[in-house]
C-alpha cells in the first residue's frame, strides 16, 4: 500500500513545495516580482509539472478553478531587498534540449510556461523529518547583485542551500531547524549567479520557507566556512544506513550522485522507484552476465586478463558486507534453453538491505575505483531489482522422494526463468480461452503441470517479482523471475515428456512476450524462503470488523463497506464516510479538509485513514481534522 493511497505523502508534500522558484524575476511589475503564481499538473507520482504565468493577477489566480489532476501552488513571496534574487530567468523548459526552447500552452484561459518538473517529492532531509525536500528538474539562472544579503541553510555535511521564497501567509518568520543544520546570513561582495540545472533540491521548512541548492559560494569555501561539495566525505558504509531515510538525501545531493546519474547509464525510472522507498528492504539484485573474451579497460591500459578474470578483481565483498548485503545465489549457465538475443554466462542474486544502502555503496569512491574491473570484464549485463515472494511451501512440509533422484553422474540443478509477460495473453486463434493476463496464463501453465512436477521431485526455489531493470535493458518490462529446483536431468526430461504438461504448453506461449530460461548448477544457493520478509512486499493494512482496509481496485470491491480509497496509480483499500470513533482499530476519521487541498485528495467528505498518515493530512495546508 505504500505506493498507492498510503504513498499519499508525495502529493501532500507537493502542496508544500515551491517548484519553479516562485518568481521569474523578469517582470518589472511589483506583483509579478514579489508574488509568483504557479499551477501543478500531476502526470504521475514521479512526474509533476510546474507551469508559471506572467499574465494572471492575484485575484484571477484565487478565482481559478482547477479540475482533478491539477493543483494551485500557494502564493509565494520572492525578490525584495532582504534575500530574494535581483533577477532570474528560465533558460529552457525541463524537457528541452537547448537553451531558449520553451513549452508554452494555454490552460484555463491563461498562458502558462512549463518551468520545472518534480521527479521526486517528500524526501526527508534530516533524521527527525523536520525538513522535507523534493528533487526538481529545471534550468533556472538566478543573479544576486553585490551587496545582497542571502539567508543560507547549511547541512551537517556542509552543503549550502539558499532561501528563495516564503509563504505569503506564514504564521512565523522563524523556521524550526534540526540540531545539526544551521542557518546563516551572507552578504555577497560581488554579483553572484546560481545555475540550478539540470536538477536541484527544493527544501521546505515548517514555516514554509523555501530553500534551493546545493550551490557553490566560492567566497565561503575560501574562508573555510563550508567545504567544497567535491570534498564532502561520502556517507560511511554501515549496516544502519537503512534506519534513516534522510541518508538518501545526503547521497542524492552529493556531487558523486550527480556524476553517477549523468554517466553511468542507470535507468532513471527505476532509480526513481528505488529512491521513493529508500528504506524498503530487503531487495534482491538479479544479475545476468556475459563476459568479454579479453578485458577492455576504459583508460586504455594493456592487459592479458580475460573478461571473467577482470570481473574477479572487481569482487566487492567488503563493500557488500559493510552495508549488510551479500550474494545468496551464484551459478554459471550450463545451457540456455530459451532466449537467444544474448547468451548469458553467469547468474547472480545479491541481497541488499535497502536502496539507500545500495546507492551509498555505488557512490563510494573506493567502490567506484574497484568497479572499473567490472566495466572492463563484462560485455553485457542486465541488472534487475526484485522482491522475493514468501515461500508457497507450508512450514514443516516434507517433499516425497523424487521419482528420478540425483546421482553422481546426474546431479540436481536449478532452472531459472526470467519473464516479461504480455499484458493480455496472446492465444492463437481458435484456442477457446477467455481473456486473461499474461501472468494468469503462466499460472494456468504451472497448474496444469503441477502434478507431474511434484511426481519427479521438482519444486520452487524462489519467485521474485521484478520491479524493473536498473542497468542494461530499459525497453522491456520484465515481470518475474522463477527459480525451480530439478532433482536430476532424467527427472527434467520426464517432466518435458509428460502429456498433461505438453497439453498445457500453449498457455506458456500465450503468456510470455520475452523470456530467458537457463539451466544452472549453483556454487551458492542460500536464497531465504521469504516467510520472515515482512517488508517486501510492503505490509498490508489491518482489516477491521467492518471491512475497512480490504484491498480493492474499484468501488465494486467495497459493496457493503464503503468506497475504494486510491490515488488511481494502483490498488487501494476499502474505506467509508465516517465520524469520530467509527473506523476501527488503527484507523482515524479524517474530514473537514481545506478547500486548497480538497480537489486532489482521494476522498470528498471524509474517510477512514491509517493513523500513521493522520499527521500528514492534519498539517497545513491540507489541514484535515483527523480523530
Amino acid at each position: 500500500m505504500s505506493r498507492t493511497v498510503f504513498g499519499l505523502h508525495w502529493l501532500l508534500v507537493l502542496l508544500l513545495v515551491c517548484l519553479a522558484g516562485c518568481s521569474d524575476g523578469n517582470d518589472s511589475s511589483t506583483e509579478a516580482r514579489n508574488v509568483g503564481f504557479e499551477i501543478i499538473e500531476i502526470q504521475s507520482p514521479n512526474s509533476l509539472r510546474a507551469w508559471i504565468s506572467q499574465d494572471i493577477t492575484r485575484e484571477e489566480f484565487e478565482a481559478l478553478e482547477l479540475p482533478a489532476g491539477w493543483i494551485k501552488n500557494q502564493p509565494r513571496e520572492g525578490g525584495g531587498n532582504v534575500d530574494g534574487p535581483s533577477s532570474g530567468r528560465f533558460l529552457r523548459s525541463p524537457d528541452a534540449s537547448e537553451d531558449g526552447e520553451f513549452l508554452d500552452q494555454e490552460f484555463f484561459g491563461f498562458n502558462w510556461r512549463h518551468s520545472a518538473t518534480v521527479v521526486q517529492a517528500g524526501r526527508p532531509m534530516d533524521e527527525e523529518g523536520i525538513l522535507t525536500g523534493s528533487s526538481v528538474r529545471k534550468f533556472h539562472e538566478l543573479t544576486f547583485d553585490a551587496g545582497k544579503t542571502l539567508v543560507l541553510l547549511v547541512s551537517p555535511e556542509g552543503l549550502v542551500y539558499f532561501r528563495i521564497g516564503r509563504d505569503a501567509n506564514r504564521q512565523t518568520d522563524e523556521p524550526t531547524i534540526p540540531a545539526d543544520w544551521r542557518v546563516m546570513e551572507y552578504t555577497t561582495p560581488t554579483n553572484l549567479v546560481f545555475n540550478l540545472a539540470p536538477r536541484n533540491t527544493v527544501i521546505r521548512s515548517d514555516n514554509q520557507d523555501s530553500f534551493q541548492g546545493p550551490v557553490i559560494i566560492e567566497d565561503l569555501i575560501a574562508s573555510g566556512e563550508v567545504p567544497h561539495p567535491a570534498e564532502v566525505a561520502p556517507l560511511v558504509l554501515t549496516q544502519d544506513i537503512c534506519e534513516d531515510a534522510s541518508n538518501m538525501s545526503v547521497i542524492q545531493d552529493s556531487i558523486r550522485w550527480r556524476g553517477l546519474m549523468e554517466s553511468s547509464g542507470l535507468n532513471p525510472d527505476q532509480v526513481a522507484r528505488m529512491v521513493a522507498e529508500p528504506t524498503r528492504g530487503p531487495f534482491y539484485m538479479l544479475n545476468l552476465i556475459r563476459y568479454r573474451e579479453l578485458a577492455e579497460y576504459a583508460d586504455g591500459r594493456e592487459t592479458n586478463l580475460t573478461g571473467r578474470e577482470a570481473n574477479a578483481l572487481y569482487s566487492p565483498t567488503e563493500f557488500l558486507a559493510a552495508i549488510g548485503a551479500g550474494p545468496v545465489f551464484y551459478a554459471p549457465v550450463e545451457n540456455q534453453v530459451d532466449g537467444s538475443d544474448y547468451l548469458w554466462e553467469d547468474v547472480a542474486l545479491v541481497e541488499y538491505p535497502c536502496p539507500a544502502g545500495f546507492f551509498a555503496m555505488i557512490t563510494d569512491p573506493d567502490f567506484q575505483a574497484r568497479a572499473i574491473h567490472k566495466d572492463a570484464g563484462v560485455e553485457k549485463t542486465i541488472v534487475m531489482v526484485t522482491h522475493l515472494q514468501p515461500s508457497p511451501v507450508p512450514e514443516g512440509f516434507e517433499f516425497p522422494p523424487p521419482s528420478h533422484p540425483p546421482t553422481v553422474d546426474d546431479p540436481s540443478f536449478e532452472i531459472i526463468h526470467v519473464m516479461d509477460f504480455h499484458d493480455i495473453a496472446q492465444y492463437e486463434e481458435g484456442a477457446n480461452e477467455p481473456e486473461r493476463t499474461g501472468a494468469e496464463a503462466w499460472a494456468e501453465y504451472l497448474a496444469g503441470g503441477r502434478s507431474a512436477a511434484n511426481a519427479i521431485g521438482s519444486r520452487s526455489t524462489a519467485i521474485l517479482d521484478i520491479q524493473g531493470a536498473i542497468v542494461g535493458d530499459n525497453d522491456r518490462s520484465w515481470d518475474q523471475a522463477y527459480i525451480v529446483h530439478m532433482p536430476s536431468m532424467a527427472g527434467f526430461q520426464a517432466l518435458l515428456n509428460d502429456e498433461t504438461r505438453q497439453a498445457g504448453r500453449y498457455h506458456r506461449l500465450a503468456a510470455l512476450a520475452n523470456n530467458y530460461s537457463m539451466i544452472t548448477y549453483p556454487f551458492i544457493n542460500n536464497i531465504p524462503d521469504g516467510s520472515d520478509n515482512a517488508e517486501a512486499p510492503p505490509l498490508l493494512p489491518p482489516v477491521t470488523e467492518t471491512g475497512v482496509g480490504t484491498i480493492c481496485t474499484s468501488d465494486a470491491d467495497c459493496v457493503g463497506i464503503g468506497f475504494c480509497l486510491s490515488d488511481d496509480s494502483g490498488p487501494g483499500i476499502c474505506s467509508r464516510i465516517c465520524g469520530s470513533g467509527e473506523c476501527g482499530d488503527s484507523y482515524v476519521c479524517c474530514h473537514a479538509c481545506s478547500e486548497f487541498a480538497a480537489p486532489v485528495l482521494p476522498f470528498s467528505e471524509s474517510a477512514c485513514m491509517l493513523e500513521e498518515f493522520a499527521t500528514q493530512l492534519s498539517s497545513a495546508p491540507v489541514s484535515c481534522t483527523c480523530e
